[in-house]
């Protein structure tokens, strides 16, 4: 298999657990919102909504594992 291509159920190497479970949850369908109003993110998967810490986010944004859009939506970014 290509380096290129990543199988959806590969962890992305050497990140921490929080980051990688953020990962997981987006992969699996989860959405991902910056509210700028309070300065938090907010995570929805399976029905819930959760706060997630902005350090784990900032640290995925700033390696180029997740994008952020001008409105504040958080996805996984395109290889």
């Amino acid at each position: 298999m290509p380096k290129s291509i990543r199988r959806e159920d590969e962890r992305t190497p050497s990140l921490s657990e929080p980051q990688q479970s953020l990962v997981d949850r987006l992969r699996s369908g989860g959405t991902l919102q910056f509210e700028q109003a309070t300065g938090r993110y907010r995570l929805q998967h399976n029905d819930k909504v959760r706060t997630v810490q902005p350090s784990t986010v900032q640290s995925l944004l700033d390696r180029g594992v997740l994008f952020q859009d001008l409105l504040g939506a958080v996805c996984i970014a395109q290889a």
